[in-house]
């Protein structure tokens, strides 16, 4: 069973309440859901927040999308995360970013396919964010999404004893490429200039922008169309190019 855990809360601190935002007549968090039920090979989704009274209305959400919530540690989400698996599980965990609403769900199976066929521990799409370190070419940043077994997880969750591996669930695992077997999907052409991610309030007008010069049918888009799109919409102005002061952390975590 492959299980994607989407890590959610209302509590941002650049942007609070992204989540539940519109981008056209979506609501951030449903196009999330919306693209990930997309994959062929999801077979379940988790909304992973938090404890916090703030959080309730995630419940309403996923009653409404027809989707399951787990509610663990703010801070400690390894912890969340591996919680939300529930006892005994022996499939594979698919951890995605609420603010992510244009996450690709072909990307999502070919880095499954590579994840698989290589007999990995952990797999990562290369994105601005999450390769910001390393040398390659990269998907747009908001595509991030990233594969590994639940055992994987679960040592994880046992041996990482370190606030930021405890707070970012997978920096202890691609940082410990002697421990795990770590593998990366990356693009055959460059898409760093690109972001498709909603840290502050200029992201959500560039997304819901980008939303309407997609056109109504946006939700089943694929990257090219979207990428071209977001080009197009920055050479005409109609797409913002700030990025703000914006360091990105090699850590694959936009709940900030």
């Amino acid at each position: 069973m492959n299980l994607a855990i989407v890590q959610a809360r209302m509590g941002s601190t650049r942007l609070p309440g992204k989540v539940l935002m519109k981008i056209g007549e979506y609501r951030v968090l449903d196009l999330v859901v919306r693209r990930i039920k997309l994959s062929k090979v999801v077979d379940e989704i988790v909304i992973a927040t938090s404890l916090n009274p703030e959080d309730d209305i995630l419940q309403d959400f996923c009653i409404e999308s027809d989707v399951k919530l787990f509610r663990g540690s703010s801070e400690d989400v390894l912890g969340r995360f591996t919680r939300a698996l529930g006892v005994g599980f022996e499939g594979n965990v698919l951890r995605i970013t609420a603010d992510c609403p244009f996450v690709d769900p072909t990307l999502i199976d070919m880095a499954y396919e590579k994840f698989i066929s290589l007999n990995l521990d952990h797999l990562g799409i290369a994105t601005g964010a999450g390769v910001a370190n390393k040398n390659s070419f990269k998907y747009p940043d908001g595509l991030d999404s990233e594969w590994m077994s639940a055992s994987t997880l679960y040592k994880a969750n046992l041996e990482a004893f370190n606030a930021l591996d405890r707070e970012h669930v997978t920096s202890y695992i691609w940082g410990n490429p002697n421990i795990f077997k770590l593998g990366l999907l990356e693009p055959e052409s460059d898409y760093s200039d690109v972001k498709l991610t909603v840290d502050t309030s200029a992201d959500l007008k560039n997304m819901d922008a980008l939303a309407h010069l997609l056109g109504k049918n946006f939700l089943d888009l694929g990257l090219e169309k979207i990428v071209s799109a977001y080009r197009k919409g920055i050479l005409d102005g109609s797409l913002d190019t700030a990025r703000g002061n914006e360091n990105y952390e090699v850590f694959y975590n936009h709940e900030k």
